[in-house]
């Protein structure tokens, strides 16, 4: 896994599945292989601690739970 980009962020909003908070934000870049969903799991454990949050567009790994943990306004996205 590689660093790719760390960035700052303002204040977040108040869309249903708006990604943005303020703070920091640093991007992973991984090669898809065999041990990346293991290292994945492990990895969303440390996030899960740290109160971090999952751009979805760039994940495919991310879990349901972990998914309504961070993005506690998507069932009022799903009844829209």
């Amino acid at each position: 896994m590689m660093i790719d980009d760390i960035k700052k962020f303002g204040k977040g909003n108040n869309n249903y599945l708006s990604f943005p908070n303020k703070g920091y934000i640093i991007t992973l870049d991984s090669k898809v292989n065999n041990k990346l969903k293991k290292v994945y799991q492990e990895f969303e454990y440390l996030l899960i601690n740290h109160k971090a949050k999952i751009y979805l567009t760039k994940d495919s790994f991310i879990s349901v739970q972990y998914f309504k943990k961070t993005y506690g306004n998507y069932s009022k996205f799903k009844k829209n």
